[in-house]
């Protein structure tokens, strides 16, 4: 009985705990919060992959120098520069870049780029503005028939050399117009971030409507780092060219 008495007298107890509010106290926890990511605009980007590459090396083509042209034309044969008074100086050239890479042209007039550091050519739209890695203009300069002169637009060019037939001459005829650059032997540079796994050397093929060529260019991306990238470009029988394709193939620290 008494037990009986007991259990009536917890019932009533609880049920009065509950009409006035209280409940008992509990140390149970809310779950907590599952984490979130960051907003994207916080996220660190995937960093690039980098390679220890192979490279495909080719030879080099071997052409006659032509800067023996040019020295006729007064222009030092060590440094290209030209004295103010010398029959390509009179011209308004400051300095001459004749590539032995150029020998490959056909018909055998020799060419080479004509260099304003300072000032400004008289005949601008023979000239192209340079500006990296310093500032300067570039045109290019021809002798032909006894005769110096600069090629007024890239069609003088093209009419001169014109077809392009092998591809020796697709290669000396992109090189003097584009400003590209040919690299052959290459290999591991010790402060470079490679961002490709094969690198290959400078080539050209024959392809069904001109030549392509592999070529190169390094340009500064910060006052420490250059970037060299691959550029393909396609050189057309008549002349006329385009590039078809540009990859970045390494970073290079140079500081």
């Amino acid at each position: 009985m008494k037990t009986k008495i007991s259990l009536l007298i917890l019932t009533i107890s609880a049920l009065l705990l509950v009409v006035s509010g209280c409940a008992p106290a509990t140390t149970s926890q809310a779950p907590a919060a599952a984490p979130t990511s960051a907003p994207a605009e916080l996220q660190a980007a995937p960093a690039a992959a980098q390679y220890t590459p192979r490279f495909i090396n080719h030879p080099a083509p071997e052409f006659s120098s032509s800067i023996g042209a040019f020295t006729f034309g007064g222009c030092n044969a060590e440094t290209g520069l030209c004295p103010p008074d010398s029959a390509i100086g009179q011209l308004g050239c400051q300095k001459v870049v004749a590539r032995d890479l150029y020998g490959g042209l056909t018909p055998p007039v020799p060419s080479a780029w004509c260099i304003i550091e300072t000032g400004q050519p008289a005949i601008p739209e023979a000239f192209d503005y340079i500006y990296l890695p310093q500032p300067h203009y570039r045109g290019i300069l021809i002798y032909h028939n006894n005769q110096y002169y600069i090629a007024s637009n890239p069609g003088i060019v093209q009419d001169l050399y014109a077809p392009i037939e092998t591809p020796e001459e697709a290669l000396s005829y992109a090189l003097l117009l584009t400003g590209y650059e040919p690299k052959y032997d290459q290999g591991i540079i010790a402060k470079a971030e490679y961002l490709t796994p094969v690198i290959e050397d400078t080539h050209v093929d024959k392809v069904a409507n001109g030549f392509g060529l592999h070529l190169f260019v390094t340009e500064p991306t910060s006052d420490c780092e250059w970037t060299t990238s691959a550029v393909d470009v396609l050189v057309y029988p008549t002349g006329r060219w385009m590039d078809t394709n540009k990859s970045i193939q390494y970073i290079e620290n140079r500081c």
